[in-house]
């Protein structure tokens, strides 16, 4: 009972859905800097623990150790890829539907990342060596993109701003209005991790 209860935890740190209603309000709420921060590291490192936790109950269970680790007649491995596949359609689903109301830029990127956490924690459930390929070439991915995406908006909010002399973070996606023709090579590379964060 215990290690569920940790292995939610990482679930909600992570933000995967149902435990993922912190996320969209942290990410409009915090400098766009920290945001980055928010996004990536805790991400990547508890989603590798996860994976690291998967292998060793899978050796278990593979060793027979323990007795199998049972709980209430299933056995831990068991209990845990439910878990992950559970959570990860409810994450495709609220990340997917939730993100086509939202008319702030982090709040939006905050779905998209519920959504991709939905794909990762798929190929983490069903635990192939494909899946777990999949899941690394994932992660490498996630990273690349929503770097760029999230420094492309910094860069973007100083350029709007500096007439100002105070910087101001980009909050509406309607602030993006019309950045193609001052900004083109950015707004092109914006859009280009748009499209890949969309999947296409």
């Amino acid at each position: 009972l215990g290690f569920i209860f940790i292995f939610v935890g990482f679930l909600f740190k992570i933000s995967a859905a149902p435990f993922h209603n912190w996320s969209p309000d942290v990410y409009d709420d915090t400098p766009t800097i920290v945001t980055i921060w928010l996004t990536l590291i805790p991400k990547i490192s508890i989603l590798i623990l996860l994976l690291e936790l998967h292998i060793h109950i899978d050796l278990i269970d593979q060793l027979s150790l323990f007795g199998q680790l049972k709980i209430l007649s299933f056995n831990i491995d068991t209990i845990t890829k439910n878990l992950l596949l559970i959570s990860s359609l409810l994450s495709l689903i609220i990340g997917s539907v939730v993100g086509l109301a939202q008319n702030r830029i982090k709040r939006l990127l905050a779905y998209s990342t519920i959504s991709h956490i939905g794909y990762i924690l798929l190929a983490l459930g069903i635990y192939t060596e494909q899946s777990i390929d999949s899941f690394i070439f994932y992660i490498i991915q996630y990273i690349i993109t929503n770097l760029n995406i999230f420094l492309i908006i910094l860069a973007l909010g100083y350029i709007i701003n500096q007439k100002g002399g105070v910087f101001k973070d980009i909050r509406y996606i309607s602030e993006l209005k019309g950045q193609f023709y001052l900004n083109p090579l950015i707004s092109l590379s914006f859009s280009i991790c748009l499209f890949s964060i969309a999947g296409i």
